[in-house]
């Protein structure tokens, strides 16, 4: 009963103000608690509209369930990014398809492809779709990588998002057996000339991602590539070599109120920001306007 009424005044709560900016401080182990006893998948009413089926007892699920958001800075800028034209989005690392379909809502004749290794996750993405009532999703149920094959997934069971790729079976810890699939055979299987946006989220294998796509990025096929910078694996040379290849960064940190945006240096290794945008030297102008008001707009160069 206590838990059920706090619920639901936290949930009362986190729509009027945005639990993002306070959960850090005072509202995380309360949420935590109060949601603790829902394990089974609900269907959560978001913000933009979509239908998302998660766990209120997982991390996304319960940011979702008690303030119908996730990441709102995040989905401002890959919003923003997203062309009114948008024929190829690729989501990696989409857990359970909140940003995959923001951006399928937004970008109506794009085709989203939404990459999940976790069958429970694609699962429920895919009912999340079906609930949203967007039939421009397409789930993938594999892993990208540098190399095609098997992997082991070592599973976060408070937040399967912050599931990720190990090198061997460790002792104790719950995994999973998952399918990789080479970025650039996948990418390739998709029959397009290029992507107009990417999301990678992949809790430390982004290099891994990146490697496999190379010619891609060495050919500049993709326009814009967003990815988590968080230290949890090898940043500075995903970094590095999208910079390598003529690429351009921006840091995106969270600010009070919306998105920090400034442009890095691939070489800069005293701060990390929060995640980052590489995007191609031609497309300045554009992203520069799309993101004009959380940027500090690099030179046109």
């Amino acid at each position: 009963m206590i838990r059920s009424i706090t619920r639901e005044v936290l949930r009362m709560a986190g729509h009027a103000y945005p639990l993002h900016r306070t959960a850090r401080v005072v509202h995380s182990r309360l949420c935590r608690w109060a949601t603790t006893p829902l394990t089974e998948p609900v269907a959560i009413r978001c913000r933009n509209g979509a239908t998302i089926i998660a766990k209120p007892s997982d991390l996304i699920g319960r940011q979702l369930y008690l303030t119908g958001t996730w990441d709102p800075h995040l989905l401002l800028v890959l919003r923003s990014l997203c062309p009114p034209d948008a024929r190829t989005i690729v989501d990696v690392g989409a857990n359970v398809g909140y940003f995959s379909l923001a951006l399928a809502m937004s970008a109506r004749g794009a085709t989203v492809n939404a990459v999940e290794p976790q069958p429970r996750l694609a699962h429920q993405l895919r009912r999340s779709a079906a609930e949203t009532r967007v039939s421009n999703v397409v789930v993938h149920e594999f892993a990208l990588s540098a190399s095609s094959g098997t992997a082991t997934l070592i599973l976060n069971q408070r937040n399967l998002g912050g599931s990720g790729i190990a090198e061997a079976m460790p002792d104790g810890q719950a995994a999973i057996g998952i399918r990789t699939v080479n970025s650039a055979e996948f990418l390739g299987s998709l029959g397009v000339q290029d992507v107009d946006l990417m999301k990678v989220d992949v809790e430390g294998h982004e290099v891994h991602v990146f490697r496999g796509m190379e010619t891609w990025i060495a050919a500049q096929r993709i326009r814009a590539v967003v990815f988590e910078s968080r230290s949890l694996g090898d940043d500075l040379s995903a970094a590095a070599m999208l910079a390598g290849y003529g690429y351009r960064l921006l840091g995106i940190d969270k600010g009070l109120f919306g998105p920090v945006i400034r442009e890095w240096d691939a070489a800069d290794s005293s701060r990390m920001p929060e995640d980052l945008v590489a995007f191609r030297p031609g497309d300045a102008d554009e992203v520069c306007a799309s993101l004009g008001r959380w940027i500090q707009c690099p030179a046109r160069r």
